[in-house]
């Protein structure tokens, strides 16, 4: 039942509508009314947020638009009271305000990503650009506290989780594995502590979004629109900006879309720089699940809903369970190297591989820029063993793509580094470095003629769009220093000519047998 029944009324705006829709959630009503949204809160106390009073919901709805406004200022106008006149309520009427709503430009519900996920829409075109705007949200949020970086407040939320749901047992969930999920994140949370250090030292803890899932990302006329994030609870949104990207990982994977979820991953891994944070990702990815899980288990004490609404809910309880407990799955992770000069489709290769393995790819371009303490968007010169290309930032380079891949491999996943390799010498330390972690080890060598790599670098340059500054020029002079392969290395080459026909699968399938060679 809505409370406000006259704002379906056209004549409660201060400005022309044709028609009223009504959208509520569990927290709010929502009414779209063409040119504006308008957002009023309950009057509820949930003991996790607080809206019953009318000083409340107005501190709250002034709180919603200044937080929302760093990721969608075009969006959040402002907070609009809300006036009454005998059974009749306006919008920016006259008189005392009797309530308050969040004020915003209406966009298509078309557009929202979880919609688009259903329709089968939702592609790489959409998740790359989404994984840059992230990053940069990240980097420029405001560094929340240090005490919520802690394994005590970051255990009240993940341990609350399996105290709320304890009763769904034999219902939604086995008892076996409600209990290796609930032991895990007890463990990670007591045997962890320098860890979660760590990541409050690493200035990981911003003041974030907190509920990044498809469903509150839109686009909208080419705009890519990312809302309502958390305002009520600081222990929600005061967190891990690797607690974040879980929730939108968590969601891709629960729809069958983890390979969009891993090129999402791998770019923003590559803007932030932050591959020390694999280490907590899978807890978090766990703890999203769970949450997940817990918020379709209480549909199932709604006496509001129907039999079938509560059988659906059981449904996507037990798929959520199910999908925390796959990221217990332990794997043998291992090192690709991806080799060759410029233009060869080394990057191509590598972004297709870590999509297949599930794993995370270096491009020794960001790490050199980063190390640099360069924007990876600035494009440098490119000349042969200058400016960030002398001998000595090469070395830091290979250097920073082991020290990047060892974040990578402790998470339990395939490392693939994306540099030219063209020195015996780089090549033989990571083998080296692969063989004293008993590793699989690969070299997957990327070629293409002379002519085809020269007609890619020449349209890569005028498009002035990669992270790549190397041009025609330096690619020949890569060729003349490019020392082959010889006997010794031989077992560990895959080849494939980017000029032809090739797929991931294959490729992915000879770099396994090659990785598994006695």
């Amino acid at each position: 039942m809505i409370r406000y029944r006259s704002l379906m009324n056209p004549a409660a705006y201060p400005h022309p509508v044709r028609e009223v829709r009504h959208i509520a959630t569990h927290i709010s009503d929502v009414f779209l009314t063409g040119p504006f949204a308008y957002k009023i809160k309950k009057p509820l106390d949930l003991k996790f947020l607080d809206y019953s009073t009318l000083e409340k919901r107005r501190y709250y709805c002034e709180r919603e638009v200044v937080l929302n406004r760093r990721l969608a200022p075009e969006i959040y106008l402002s907070v609009a009271p809300i006036t009454r006149d005998g059974e009749d309520f306006h919008v920016e009427g006259k008189g005392v305000p009797v309530e308050y709503a969040v004020k915003m430009v209406q966009f298509s519900q078309e557009g929202l990503m979880d919609a688009m996920a259903e329709r089968g829409e939702l592609s790489v075109r959409h998740i790359l650009p989404l994984a840059e705007q992230a990053a940069r949200f990240h980097r420029s949020a405001e560094r929340a506290d240090d005490a919520f970086g802690t394994p005590e407040v970051v255990g009240e939320n993940v341990l609350r989780n399996f105290e709320q749901t304890a009763k769904y047992q034999r219902i939604v969930v086995d008892p076996t594995r409600f209990l290796r999920l609930k032991t895990y994140s007890e463990d990670f949370l007591k045997q962890k502590t320098d860890l979660f250090r760590k990541r409050i030292e690493s200035g990981a803890i911003r003041i974030c979004h907190g509920d990044l899932h498809l469903q509150n990302i839109c686009l909208d006329r080419g705009r890519l629109i990312i809302f309502d994030c958390i305002e009520f609870n600081d222990s929600l949104n005061h967190i891990d900006v690797i607690n974040e990207v879980a929730f939108l990982l968590m969601d891709l994977d629960h729809r069958g879309l983890a390979g969009l979820g891993n090129r999402f991953l791998n770019v923003y891994l590559e803007k932030t720089q932050d591959y020390d944070g694999l280490a907590v990702l899978d807890f978090y990815l766990i703890y999203r699940a769970c949450v997940r899980a817990k918020v379709a288990s209480f549909l199932l004490d709604d006496p509001d809903i129907t039999e079938q609404e509560k059988k659906a809910a059981r449904e996507r309880a037990s798929a959520y369970f199910e999908l925390a407990e796959r990221y217990l799955t332990d794997h043998r992770p291992g090192l690709i190297l991806m080799a060759g000069v410029s233009g060869s489709g080394k990057s191509t290769v590598a972004s297709d591989l870590a999509e297949g393995l599930g794993g995370v790819m270096i491009r020794s371009d960001a790490v050199r820029k980063s190390l640099a303490g360069l924007n990876l968007g600035r494009r440098m010169s490119a000349e042969f063993d200058q400016g960030i290309y002398t001998p000595e930032m090469t070395e830091s380079t290979y250097d920073g793509l082991l020290e990047r891949a060892g974040a990578v491999i402790a998470s339990g996943r395939w490392a693939i580094l994306d540099a030219t390799y063209a020195r015996k010498s780089h090549r033989q330390i990571a083998r080296s470095w692969a063989e004293k972690r008993a590793m699989p080890f690969v070299i997957l060598h990327c070629t293409a003629p002379l002519s085809v790599l020269e007609a890619r670098l020449a349209q890569r340059t005028a498009a002035g769009m990669d992270l790549s500054d190397a041009d025609v020029e330096i690619m020949r002079r890569q060729l003349t220093v490019f020392e082959p392969f010889d006997q010794d290395e031989a077992g560990y080459v895959v080849r494939v000519d980017t000029e032809k026909e090739w797929n991931a699968e294959g490729v992915i399938a000879a770099c396994l047998k090659k990785a598994d060679r006695p």
